[in-house]
């Protein structure tokens, strides 16, 4: 956001306080009636402005500010839209073309949403303690999933780490006696995440008695439903590894103890201070009564939808910048010395062999990007690289899931372009991946820089029906992929097509190859872009190409 205005831009409580979003001249050298012509177009344009933070959005008109032709554009935001967006002044915002038939104000997008999952494979775990299940005059306030071995417990929705509870080792609790006062309150490894419905509402699910929580999460992290692994099924608590199979306890294998609720507390979700009524894993009465939910109702339940990007921190990632001195943005590291982020530059000083980072849990759909961008210095030694990948169906690092490059030793900043969807395994949904910038560390222990790590698309093969591949439609009536053709009926006037948002180096790609079919009357097509430095569509970023008719050819330039 830009400078505020002031209160004489607007006469009412709606418009009164006006806040720049972006201001440019018009194109130097335009003639006066060109310049008309411009300010005409833009005068009302409707525009999309997005919070990236949260996700909210609202639809604003493009403004002139003062009557003459030489006046700079302005996309201006009233502190209603201020507050409809949750965002303040300098924070930034994304901006692209709305939909121009959108009604004005806050936007009433659809947003993706999933269901509740089984946090454990039930083909080969059950239910052994049910939800409200009476013990000693208490009642069971989760389901127990009861399995041999080592079982792998998933984020059941989309949401992010909330709080996570260590077994409290050396608290000395006798099960027999009831003695010791554990920190853990015989939950053990525990993690609890923050899930928002799609009505607004915030709700907590709780995985307790974990024999191990996965490295890397942490409070705040990400998690994607389904497909995120948070830890292993155990029988920790009250500072033991197996407290939940001795004689004393009526459970004979580890489980998972799971519970729905409407805070974040361990215990009672309706009395967090704590009360008489307050036993841990139990209440009093029926648990619904205190703030608990069955979990099985909300099992597969198509009438409790959860976001699936939830917050800033959960949102799919596609890119890293390394901006922020000292975040690595979810990265992992393994057999790395040490590292830093400096002045845009995340710096690693790796161990002589085997090493590499790792993603954050990814949700990316792999036929929306089919290529990862890196800038990238390096001076090891052996001059060949490999982004690993992991998907929803295939959850770890194999070789029949990698990509080699090669790799300047100089250790100099270098772009790398890596075609994943060469790769017959990339597909589905990409929920990690794994960069090994060499074979070997740096025998000088020089470090390895990243500037950024970018999933991109560098083309669109339309190869999957009603799979339009992430392209958006403007003033489009209607459209259809079959066959490998995507297919559009145009309204009369001002139509286009525009791709998702992408990350290619110019220096890398000096052309656009289309294979199309038109019956358009004028015979002119053009081709729009936008750059990092100039984010906006404007006329001089266009190129104006002929659509020739020509018998039993593959390309139309």
């Amino acid at each position: 956001m830009g400078e505020l205005l002031g209160e004489d831009c607007g006469n009412d409580e709606a418009t009164k306080y006006w806040y720049v979003v972006m201001r440019w001249p018009y194109v130097n050298g335009a003639t006066e009636s060109e310049k008309f012509e411009a300010k005409s177009w833009w005068h009302d344009k409707k525009i999309l402005v997005t919070n990236p933070t949260n996700g909210k959005q609202v639809v604003l008109a493009v403004k002139d500010w003062g009557p003459n032709v030489v006046t700079g554009r302005v996309i201006d935001v009233s502190k209603t839209a201020i507050d409809a967006l949750d965002a303040k002044t300098d924070d930034t915002v994304s901006i692209k073309f709305a939909d121009q038939n959108a009604e004005l104000g806050v936007y009433a997008s659809e947003v993706e949403t999933e269901v509740f999952q089984w946090p454990a494979d039930m083909e080969t775990c059950k239910i052994s303690r049910v939800y409200n299940y009476p013990y000693n005059n208490k009642h069971h306030t989760g389901l127990d999933i009861s399995g041999s071995g080592e079982q792998k417990i998933l984020a059941s929705a989309s949401g992010s780490v909330n709080k996570i509870v260590r077994n409290d080792v050396g608290c000395a609790y006798d099960c027999k006696t009831g003695s010791g006062n554990c920190e853990d309150h015989g939950f053990g490894n525990t993690i609890i995440i923050e899930h928002e419905l799609k009505n607004g509402k915030k709700i907590y699910s709780m995985y307790a008695h974990l024999a191990s929580i996965k490295p890397g999460i942490l409070e705040g992290s990400p998690v994607i439903g389904g497909i995120t692994k948070i830890g292993i099924m155990g029988a920790t608590g009250y500072g033991q590894d197996n407290y939940w199979v001795k004689p004393c306890t009526d459970n004979t294998n580890p489980h998972l103890h799971f519970e729905i609720k409407d805070s974040n507390t361990l215990f009672n979700p309706k009395s967090p201070s704590g009360t008489v009524e307050t036993i841990f894993g139990y209440s009093q009465g029926n648990p619904d009564d205190y703030g608990y939910h069955n979990p099985e109702a909300y099992i597969n339940n198509n009438e409790i939808q959860v976001i699936k990007s939830y917050g800033s921190d959960s949102k799919s990632f596609t890119h890293w910048e390394f901006n922020n001195n000292g975040d690595k943005e979810g990265g992992e590291l393994h057999n790395i010395g040490s590292s830093s982020v400096t002045d845009g530059i995340f710096r690693i000083d790796p161990n002589p062999e085997d090493y590499w980072i790792e993603s954050q849990p990814l949700a990316v759909d792999a036929n929306n990007y089919n290529a990862i961008m890196i800038n990238m210095a390096s001076n090891a030694p052996d001059g060949v690289g490999a982004i690993y990948f992991k998907t929803s169906d295939s959850d770890s690092y194999t070789d029949d899931k990698k990509v080699e490059f090669s790799v300047n030793t100089d250790g100099k900043f270098k772009d790398y372009s890596i075609v994943m969807g060469k790769n017959p395994n990339w597909k589905g949904t990409i929920t990690g991946i794994r960069i090994d910038p060499s074979n070997k560390g740096t025998p000088d222990n020089k470090d390895i820089g990243f500037d950024f790590i970018r999933l991109t698309k560098i083309s669109w093969e339309f190869n999957i029906p009603d799979n339009k591949e992430g392209w958006e439609l403007h003033n489009i009536g209607s459209s259809s992929v079959t066959d490998g053709i995507f297919r559009i009926d145009p309204n009369p006037e001002d139509y286009w097509i525009e791709s998702q948002q992408l990350a290619v180096n110019a220096n890398n790609y000096n052309a656009i190859m289309i294979n199309m079919a038109s019956n358009a009357p004028d015979g002119v097509g053009a081709v729009y872009f936008k750059t990092s430095i100039l984010t906006h569509i404007l006329m001089i970023k266009k190129l104006n190409f002929q659509l020739i008719m020509m018998e039993n050819s593959e390309i139309i330039p």
